[in-house]
């Protein structure tokens, strides 16, 4: 059989695999894109099963196949110790690869920065990809109100996540509109391997997998702002949310669990291909009789 990882490259095309069984595996909403719509709307109706990375995009791909799955992202996951949050500064963080091209994430984190640094005074808010663009209009005016900001460079993923480890609080904001909604779990992923407690928009699959004690998901600033406060002032509840959810992902968002999921669906793949193949032959048996 051909997976295919979404239809960017040119050669994803259903007109070249007919003869194949073909498994679409999309985790963007790239339906969105006026170039890749109706090529996904093919390869969709073409394959024998869908693997969706989100509700968001489950509810397009069942428009046009009866085989969807909902498959989260999922990342290797250590169990190694991470630092106690007893030994951790006050840094938060919004570990977005490019926050100032997010425009509306960004005015709502720094809504949520300026309310916190007026309950508690100066706070660290950590920022990647911004090196050189302290004067963004935006970030002076955090700086100005008492965010102290940190601007880390951009930098390769294992070094990324070790960078994570000294954090207090991970934000993770969507927008909720257009292709924000296809997202997944991002960079939430990289939190709870650091033992990072995670505040998130209730937008994508987030309420799906946190619960109560595992993480804040709510859309609401002031809510985003109550929880930094207190996270901030208690280590311990820092330490059992993360922990929970790092216990929630071993089981649901870890790369031996997908594995899992992803084997159960090209499995049965497997096993219609194998049914239609001898449903075949049994018809050309006929035929030659």
């Amino acid at each position: 059989m051909v997976v295919l990882q979404k239809c960017r490259n040119p050669f994803s095309r259903a007109e070249y695999l007919k003869d194949w069984p073909l498994v679409l595996d999309i985790d963007d909403a790239d339906f969105l894109d006026p170039t890749l719509s109706s090529v996904l709307e093919d390869v969709a109706r073409q394959a024998r099963a869908v693997m969706a990375g989100s509700r968001f995009l489950h509810d397009w791909a069942v428009q046009f196949n009866d085989d969807v799955s909902i498959v989260w992202t999922g990342t290797p996951l250590s169990t190694a110790p991470r630092p106690d949050h007893h030994a951790r500064q006050p840094i938060i963080t919004w570990a977005q690869a490019d926050p100032l091209g997010y425009p509306d994430e960004m005015r709502f984190c720094r809504d949520v920065m300026l309310d916190v640094v007026s309950r508690i005074g100066p706070v660290d808010f950590r920022l990647y990809r911004c090196v050189g663009q302290e004067n963004h209009p935006i970030l002076r005016e955090m700086a100005t109100a008492g965010v102290r900001l940190q601007i880390l460079p951009f930098m390769d993923y294992a070094q990324f996540l070790v960078s994570l480890r000294d954090v207090s609080i991970g934000l993770s904001p969507l927008a909720g509109r257009n292709f924000s909604l296809g997202k997944s779990f991002g960079k939430i992923l990289g939190y709870i391997d650091a033992r990072v407690p995670v505040i998130c928009s209730d937008e994508a699959d987030h309420d799906l997998f946190f619960a109560a004690g595992s993480g804040i998901v709510s859309n609401d600033r002031k809510t985003w702002a109550d929880a930094i406060c207190r996270l901030i002032a208690d280590p311990d509840a820092r330490n059992r949310m993360a922990d929970a959810a790092h216990d929630a992902a071993l089981s649901r968002l870890s790369t031996e669990a997908v594995t899992l999921q992803v084997h159960r669906i090209l499995s049965q793949v497997r096993l219609k291909t194998l049914d239609r193949s001898a449903v075949a032959a049994d018809l050309q048996q006929e035929r030659l009789s």
